[in-house]
């Protein structure tokens, strides 16, 4: 796939902006081999979204791990896996998708 990006450096993509309640999209574009690379509690990515809500996205919560209320593990078991069907599942609020996103870091490519 050639408009993927690589993951190698920092994951630093363009940070998510806009209005009140507008998210822009970072311009990064990483592929599920790329994400799947990041599975560890120092280096945790994750895919949520789907195409009802506005494709899959790519999430760097590494930090987050050890403020996650439900425990870190709950993160770490989908490591760098696409984890949509479980975050929806969890019945997440409105302030823990803010909170997600704050860790956007790119889109996953279209397979």
């Amino acid at each position: 796939m050639g408009t993927a990006a690589s993951s190698e450096g920092n994951g630093d993509a363009v940070p998510p902006s806009g209005g009140e309640g507008e998210q822009q999209l970072p311009t990064q574009i990483y592929t599920a081999a790329e994400v799947a690379k990041h599975n560890t509690e120092s280096d945790c990515w994750i895919i949520i979204g789907n195409k009802k809500n506005g494709g899959p996205k790519v999430y760097n919560i590494t930090s987050y791990l050890p403020d996650h209320p439900g425990g870190k593990h709950a993160i770490l078991d989908m490591g760098g896996q696409n984890a949509d069907d479980m975050f929806e599942d969890a019945g997440h609020s409105a302030g823990a998708r803010k909170i997600l996103a704050k860790f956007l870091i790119g889109v996953l490519a279209e397979a």
